[in-house]
């Protein structure tokens, strides 16, 4: 009888351990399925703003110097270069002082307007982005979350930093 009870025990534990260690790793990958929706959203709202500027460069061909033409190009070539190697980010924000500098030149309403929406969704979205990777790594630093975590290889995430 004795070895009944305590086989009862062990699987009520057993049970209990597997329920929680499945709610916590699931809890743990829908924050990172999340993270990676928003930054999928990211990339194409990045792409739109490249799409822009090659779109600004043609426009503003006759108006603007050699200078700003060389650095959209470089800016423009940065980007077709890093796609590839998914390190959209730091030439997002050298392109951004480009951008500004290609503006300022140019007092076009209509770009401004176009490039504020563009900056302000992908700030929204880096926002989003920056909430889910705070409960990712929050997921990850704390227990008994962390050790699911270790065990599954899941390391904290790095923040979108904001406009520099």
């Amino acid at each position: 009888m004795g070895l009944i009870i305590n086989l009862i025990v062990v699987a009520l534990i057993v049970g209990l351990l597997t329920f929680f260690y499945c709610i916590f790793y699931n809890k743990l990958i829908t924050h990172k399925n999340k993270a990676n929706i928003v930054w999928n959203n990211i990339v194409k709202e990045v792409n739109v703003r490249f799409n822009l500027i090659t779109q600004l460069r043609d426009a503003t061909a006759t108006i603007v110097d050699e200078e700003t033409k060389n650095n959209l190009n470089r800016v423009i070539d940065s980007y077709k270069t890093k796609v590839a190697i998914e390190d959209i980010i730091n030439v997002y924000y050298e392109a951004n002082a480009i951008i500004v500098n290609v503006l300022s030149k140019i007092n076009s309403v209509e770009w401004n307007n176009a490039f504020n929406d563009s900056f302000n969704r992908i700030e929204e979205l880096r926002r989003e982005y920056n909430d889910v990777i705070l409960k990712i790594n929050n997921l990850v630093k704390m227990f008994p979350t962390s050790l699911i975590a270790k065990i599954n290889g899941i390391a904290p995430w790095i923040f979108f930093r904001g406009v520099e």
